[in-house]
């Protein structure tokens, strides 16, 4: 049954393309990891309760888990959800960058990647008339990060004995095998190749894979606008004529969406069949939000 050969053969490519190169283990999955930076609540900072004058702190702490270094101030954290002055806290300590470098992590060999604690403000205290009720907090981090693909990309019409066009139905060999994704919430989760007349088509589909929002690169941080939800600069780096126009502005670089097919072409007219490495770099910015409840008391 063609249909059922195909769907298999496109949960290979995928299961390759997540092997990467991290070999294949028989019988156990092993997924390309969906964090970026995670923000930790820090027990205490605030306590889950506090009485009127008590001081405390507001703090959170960040930490690399994906595949890219965010340098200093690439990435800010927001405090909100109440008035800051009911808790002596200043309007200016409600948004804070990370200070240092946060080195990407490598998951594959055990090794953590960057942290910081963030701190808003180290003696907060109430100074509120109410009491006893609960006060929601909500944090908000916003940071850019970029997402790597590279894989051998075969240049070649349908018979050729150099290589085959990885299209999940006829890439028997899983020639995707050698691409490699590095962790982060944005990935591409398809690459197919195709002949059409002289061209070979590349394409390729990325999606959020984490559990936060994906913004153009140039997005404000504090309030993202809508129209660049779902936006991410993809960059194509080749020694290969690729043109990639209308799906993106430039020749090899633009703005690409979320869940739809990046198309590029390549003339083979004159050129010979060969397999040739291609990178894939996607920046964008991602936000994710959480919550807390802080319990006021006498």
């Amino acid at each position: 049954n063609m249909k059922t050969q195909h769907i298999l053969m496109l949960a290979l490519v995928f299961a390759l393309l997540a092997f990467g190169q991290a070999g294949c283990k028989r019988g156990g999955k092993q997924n390309t990891g969906t964090d970026g930076l995670t923000l930790e609540q820090v027990s205490g900072a605030p306590p889950s309760q506090v009485s009127k004058g008590q001081d405390f702190r507001f703090m959170v702490t960040l930490e690399n888990k994906g595949g890219y270094d965010v340098k200093p101030g690439e990435a800010q954290v927001f405090l909100g959800g109440f008035f800051p002055e009911l808790f002596s806290v200043a309007q200016s300590d409600l948004v804070k960058p990370n200070t240092v470098e946060l080195k990407k992590a490598v998951r594959t060999s055990g090794v953590s990647g960057g942290r910081e604690n963030i701190v808003f403000a180290s003696n907060a205290r109430y100074v509120g008339q109410n009491v006893n009720y609960d006060q929601k907090i909500s944090y908000k981090s916003c940071y850019i990060y970029e997402s790597d693909v590279r894989a051998d990309i075969c240049f070649a019409f349908e018979n050729s004995q150099v290589c085959s066009l990885g299209t999940g139905e006829k890439d028997k060999e899983g020639k995707l095998a050698s691409a490699t994704i590095d962790d982060g919430p944005l990935q591409i989760t398809s690459i197919t190749e195709e002949r059409s007349g002289q061209n070979v088509q590349v394409k390729f589909v990325v999606e959020n894979k984490g559990t936060g929002k994906v913004y153009a690169p140039t997005a404000n941080c504090a309030t993202p606008e809508p129209f660049f939800e779902n936006a991410f600069l993809a960059q194509i780096e080749t020694e290969e004529p690729l043109d990639c126009r209308p799906t993106l502005s430039g020749e090899k670089t633009g703005e690409g969406r979320i869940a739809s097919t990046i198309l590029c072409k390549r003339n083979m007219q004159g050129s010979d069949e060969h397999v040739s490495p291609i990178r894939f770099r996607l920046r964008y910015k991602y936000v994710e939000t959480s919550e807390a409840t802080l319990k006021v008391t006498e």
